[in-house]
């Protein structure tokens, strides 16, 4: 699991990014330039969940 104070910027960007290496998802990983991780994944055909907890809330001012 990946987190920031707010659950609105990092961590979304990074949960999503993984998500595309993880799932194979070598076009969608290409937009976080890891195109070449995902690649490794790509024949394995695993389930992945990504879930936003936080993303209808409001970002918090800081």
């Amino acid at each position: 699991m990946t987190q920031c104070a707010d659950g609105r910027r990092h961590a979304a960007t990074t949960e999503m990014a993984l998500r595309a290496v993880v799932a194979g998802a070598v076009e969608q990983a290409a937009a976080y330039g890891l195109a070449d991780a995902a690649k490794q994944f790509a024949h394995h055909d695993p389930v992945v969940d990504l879930v936003h907890h936080d993303l209808d809330k409001d970002v918090a001012d800081r």
